[in-house]
């Protein structure tokens, strides 16, 4: 069974490359449709590097980091579960005969353009889907795009990008 790993964030290429995956894969019960997010990890350690080690000081921006870092997985989260309403959507769309629909989600150790080749070469899918921008304008001016790295480090393999 062919497999097919599709880079998904929650910004509005999603619902573009759902949409696109509809029209060319509907009907197509031979392939697997791996639905991959990456997540930022969620540790700041920044603030207790600059402040004076006193115990006390130490202690209470141990417990804001704690705090902080809650939030951020409550966030991250709250992403993750949009991303996989979405694919739920998606997949009921597709009919009574359709591809199977994996989702996985990982945490964020390297670029995003070699997580993603890594995952493919690990699930053994020969094509790549990814929107042609993500959802961080910042980081794709300072360091450029997932998906223009991607198609610069990809040499066996088919890359779609949807715009």
């Amino acid at each position: 069974m062919e497999k097919i790993l599709i880079a998904v964030d929650n910004s509005k290429y999603l619902e573009k490359i759902l949409n696109y995956i509809i029209k060319i894969f509907k009907g197509r019960d031979d392939l697997t449709l791996h639905f991959f997010h990456i997540k930022r990890p969620c540790y700041i350690l920044d603030d207790l590097i600059t402040e004076e080690i006193d115990k006390d000081i130490l202690l209470q921006k141990i417990e804001e980091l704690r705090r902080d870092k809650n939030k951020c997985k409550l966030e991250s989260q709250k992403i993750v579960d949009q991303i996989k309403e979405k694919i739920e959507a998606f997949t009921q769309k597709m009919g009574e005969k359709r591809p199977k629909v994996e989702f996985e989600v990982v945490e964020e150790t390297e670029d995003y353009a070699t997580t993603i080749l890594k995952k493919s070469k690990d699930i053994d899918a020969h094509t790549i889907i990814v929107g042609r921008k993500g959802d961080s304008i910042i980081s794709e001016y300072l360091i450029g795009s997932t998906a223009d790295k991607l198609v610069r480090i990809t040499r066996d393999k088919t890359i779609w990008l949807i715009e």
